[in-house]
């Protein structure tokens, strides 16, 4: 097996995905990443954090889904914007995206 698809296999990637990677170690940035404002949201962020913090130890069933903090704002804090951005501004993995770290890969191919 070869040290790429041992790789692949290993972090569930195609071995495309790994040889590009291989050939350039550092991500490009993508225009997804730029701060862009939310007119609708931008007010209520601070109160999903605040949602999202105190609840941050309780055991997962019981904290909140997106769902519930969307009808949370609507009810107690007069939010009339579309749940899909509540949606992403309560993902706190959203930037933690799962990343192959290239010293790992580095370090399997110089086996």
């Amino acid at each position: 097996m070869t040290p790429r698809k041992r790789i692949a296999l290993e972090f569930k990637h195609s071995r495309n995905t790994i040889r590009k990677i291989l050939k350039h170690p550092q991500p490009n940035p993508t225009p997804r990443e730029r701060n862009r404002t939310a007119p609708v949201l931008g007010p209520f962020q601070s109160i999903i954090d605040q949602i999202l913090l105190d609840e941050e130890e309780a055991p997962p069933k019981q904290r909140h889904t997106a769902m519930q903090v969307f009808r949370r704002l609507q009810d107690e804090h007069r939010y009339h914007g579309c749940y899909g951005q509540v949606q992403r501004g309560s993902d706190p993995f959203l930037s933690a995206h799962a990343a192959i770290p290239v010293v790992v890969v580095s370090a399997c191919l110089s086996r």
